[in-house]
């Protein structure tokens, strides 16, 4: 804490128009984000693209971080543009494991998938429960609980689907999947699941099938996650489409698991370069 006795007067003044000016900017790129995200909504709904059950799922779509709007945008993007692409993959012939998952079942259900393994450490909180249930409540009134499992209905408008929830309370370096997985996904996690080394890597790993999907978004930079094609399909795993750097399909399982062994342990929680330009601005625009 800063003590005006130790600090001269203009010197504080200095540190707290440096903040203010920071928190501006993050206030701006959060409204651009919003402001995007619904023109997304918006545009695909006069196109035809998407029903309206559909843009209300999207609407509902809200993650749980200290800047939310441009990971909703991501999510809201990611579903718009691929949702299609993989349901034909095959994403809901099994389940999907959603790791460090929180209560956001929106995007998971977005992308295709109604039958998921959510883990966070999280549902140890009862209030976390109770936020995750009513935000299923509110989109069916009868869903059902059953211990860790919730049950509901949803119309996209394509017809009921059943969505099948699992909770699991575990951390990720806790986490072992029940059941063989057609998909794993995380998001704005501080690790790449099959990216980086874990105690939960080989545990995934093994449970995957041949033709998985693996999706990891997040803004994170980092390093230790090379994106080479050449490099990943000597690891198991194929770019799902050209271009796209966040979703993956299994090859060869053996090798992801082998690859398990060659990560460097100890990485360091990487950094946010978005997040690292607008504090850069901040800091030359309060000079």
């Amino acid at each position: 804490m800063l003590d005006k006795d130790t600090f001269p007067q203009h010197a504080l003044y200095s540190v707290e128009n440096h903040l203010q000016t920071e928190l501006d900017l993050l206030k701006k790129e959060e409204q651009k984000a919003r402001e995007a995200k619904d023109k997304l909504i918006e545009q695909a709904l006069c196109e035809n693209k998407i029903t309206p059950q559909y843009a209300l799922l999207l609407r509902r779509i809200h993650t749980a971080t200290a800047m939310p709007e441009p990971s909703d945008l991501l999510k809201v993007r990611t579903a718009l543009e691929l949702r299609k692409s993989l349901i034909g993959a095959g994403i809901n012939d099994g389940k999907m494991s959603y790791i460090g998952s929180g209560i956001d079942w929106e995007f998971p259900v977005s992308l295709g998938n109604y039958n998921i393994e959510m883990t966070d450490i999280s549902y140890n909180d009862p209030l976390v429960i109770q936020a995750l249930d009513a935000s299923i409540q509110e989109v069916d009134p009868f869903a059902s609980q059953e211990g860790d499992l919730r049950k509901f209905n949803i119309d996209l408008g394509e017809g009921i689907q059943e969505i099948r929830l699992n909770l699991i309370t575990a951390g990720i370096d806790e986490y072992k999947p029940s059941t063989p997985l057609k998909s794993v996904l995380e998001f704005a996690g501080p690790t790449k699941t099959l990216f980086t080394i874990a105690p939960v890597t080989q545990n995934v790993a093994e449970r995957l099938i041949p033709g998985s999907i693996i999706m990891n978004f997040d803004y994170h930079y980092n390093p230790a996650a090379p994106r080479d094609p050449d490099f990943l399909r000597t690891r198991g795993v194929e770019p799902f489409a050209h271009n796209q750097d966040n979703i993956f399909i299994v090859g060869e399982v053996n090798k992801i698991v082998d690859w398990t062994h060659e990560r460097p342990t100890g990485l360091p929680i990487p950094t946010n370069p978005s997040l690292l330009a607008i504090r850069q601005a901040a800091k030359e625009k309060s000079k």
